[in-house]
């Protein structure tokens, strides 16, 4: 699947370049404050900020690890930066962790001397189980953020209200990156708006649709939108018809 977007894991990434100081004779604490701006780096949500902190690295570094973050790391930051896979949802998934995790406890379940069919009942009951639970819990995180931010931010009350916990928490992600971005708007033909800001190349955005990743691929507000909202003086959040999965209607 050539197309396929690869994300490195997070946690990894921070493993293998722990490890890259192993025996290079530096202080924990110069190591620490390396490590540190490389995470900064890898969360960086513009270009500037990422070259910013490539430079920093550059010139706190030495010779050797230079070398070695230009070879493994800043040679590909399409797997791993974060200002250049804003449009790709990653749908709260940063890390490995939860699957091996989970592949960690089915095995304490299965066993050779089960049969198949006993083997495949456990680990429906167990899905089952798990889903009740995580069910729970965004129910009582949905109420949580809905109610008590229904004040302060009525945009937050109105995206839990129409969509299920888990799609309110990828529009406001969405939603919080417009707040970092300043964008330019050109109206081309149809109410459609070239958006463009320093960080992000031109998308082709109208107040409910968007040519990002992001809408593409989920059908749910993308900053874009939030944007251009914004730009021509509409309410901030449209509940825009999304897929049956993500609607609490």
């Amino acid at each position: 699947m050539p197309q396929v977007e690869i994300s490195l894991c997070h946690f990894h990434m921070k493993q293998a370049f722990k490890r890259a100081f192993q025996g290079k004779g530096l202080a924990a604490h110069i190591v620490k404050v390396l490590q540190d701006i490389f995470e900064q780096q890898a969360n960086a949500l513009t270009e500037d900020s990422y070259n910013n902190f490539k430079d920093e690295l550059s010139s706190l570094a030495p010779p050797p690890i230079v070398e070695y973050l230009q070879r493994n790391w800043w040679n590909c930051p399409q797997m791993w930066a974060n200002f250049l896979n804003l449009d790709i949802p990653r749908l709260h998934v940063t890390t490995t962790n939860h699957f091996e995790s989970y592949h960690g406890k089915i095995k304490t379940l299965l066993h050779s001397k089960i049969s198949l069919s006993e083997a495949l009942l456990l680990l429906q009951k167990y899905d089952s189980h798990l889903l009740q639970v995580a069910t729970v819990i965004t129910t009582v995180e949905s109420m949580k953020r809905r109610y008590n931010s229904k004040d302060s931010d009525p945009v937050i009350g109105e995206v839990y209200l129409n969509v299920t916990s888990f799609a309110a928490r990828l529009i406001l992600e969405q939603y919080e990156i417009t707040k970092k971005f300043s964008y330019s708007f050109t109206e081309s033909a149809n109410d459609i708006y070239e958006l463009k800001s320093s960080a992000e190349t031109v998308y082709h955005t109208t107040s409910k649709s968007c040519n990002c990743k992001f809408f593409v691929n989920l059908k749910l507000q993308c900053r874009h939108i939030f944007a251009l909202r914004k730009h021509i003086e509409a309410p901030l959040y449209q509940n825009i018809q999304c897929d049956h999965r993500f609607s609490r209607n």
